[in-house]
């Protein structure tokens, strides 16, 4: 029988490391310029807030693994934009997108948080005889 939980994990780590990619994709890509466009720098923070609920949520056993791929994710992304020549790293952007991942992560945690309360408060108490 095929455990529930586990393949709810492995959901989430294929839509993470899909996230990252495209994530990658838009910084690395010398095309991409948002320019003045402030809808789709807030949808790409939108992103980095998902990558780091997502990172969170695939990896409960380990949430240092999820949390480390989610912020180091964001940051060397932002550093290898220096690399593209048309693209440039600021440190605005660098602390923006390392703020969301590290949003994504809090939400990420409350909400594991707060299942896990609810799981002992559903329990059934046993009776003493």
């Amino acid at each position: 029988m095929v455990d529930r939980q586990s393949v709810t994990h492995q959901a989430l780590r294929i839509a993470a490391l899909v996230l990252f990619v495209s994530l990658a994709w838009e910084a690395l890509d010398p095309r991409v310029d948002l320019g003045g466009s402030q809808t789709l720098r807030g949808l790409e923070l939108i992103g980095y807030f998902l990558l780091g609920a997502i990172c969170t949520a695939a990896f409960p056993r380990r949430l240092w693994m999820g949390v480390a791929v989610a912020v180091i994710g964001a940051v060397v992304l932002e550093l290898f934009q220096g690399l593209v020549p048309v693209r440039d790293t600021r440190l605005i952007e660098l602390l923006a997108k390392w703020l969301s991942a590290i949003a994504g992560v809090f939400v990420a945690l409350a909400v594991m948080y707060l299942q896990q309360m609810r799981a002992r408060t559903a329990r059934p108490r046993r009776r003493s005889n």
